[in-house]
């Protein structure tokens, strides 16, 4: 089936989702279908949004993500409610094409990026993303990996992952830190 075919039909089922969710206690505002239209690019993080990892802008073509956003929808889920209708609403969003697209860039709001953000990292080895490092004002489209600082201490593993522009700038940089937890195993003797 046509993947636009698909997303017509989702509409409807999301918009019924919208208007017949009524909660009693409402800890969060009700999202709601984004305003803007979304254009060619988007951007996914970056300065814009106030990153504290993300150094240059990463830009996703809109139409290599559409499908993505569709099957990503019908299989993942959220236990945030915003969260999981942005999820549902993403590729209806994506598929209304605005006459002027190319002329701008979309940025996305919070629940959208909560989507998207974590997988920026798969979108660059599919060869999705490109990305503006601000400190040499260019666009690229490879970056180099580096993971430093490897430390060990008992159960606790951490390091840095670097990404790096061809011109040298960090453009991503990440601490992680890893707790093993083993669980014991009693006797029954």
């Amino acid at each position: 089936m046509n993947i636009f075919i698909q997303i017509a039909k989702s509409v409807g089922r999301i918009l019924g989702i919208r208007k017949s969710s009524k909660s009693r206690v409402s800890v969060e505002k009700e999202y709601e279908f984004p305003s803007h239209i979304c254009a060619s690019k988007i951007i996914i993080t970056g300065p814009s949004y106030g990153d504290k990892t993300y150094f240059a802008s990463f830009i996703v073509d809109a139409d290599k993500l559409i499908s993505w956003a569709f099957d990503h929808s019908k299989g993942v889920w959220s236990s945030s409610k915003n969260e999981q209708k942005a999820r549902e609403i993403l590729p209806v969003w994506m598929a209304i094409k605005s006459e002027d697209k190319e002329s701008y860039i979309s940025i996305l709001d919070g629940p959208m990026r909560q989507v998207l953000a974590p997988y920026i990292y798969d979108f660059y080895l599919k060869g999705w993303v490109s990305y503006y490092c601000h400190l040499c004002h260019s666009q690229h489209q490879k970056l180099t990996e580096n993971d430093h600082d490897h430390q060990s201490q008992g159960a606790h593993s951490s390091w840095i992952v670097e990404w790096i522009c061809p011109n040298g700038h960090i453009i991503h940089r990440k601490q992680h830190d890893l707790m093993w937890i083993k669980k014991r195993v009693r006797s029954t003797g």
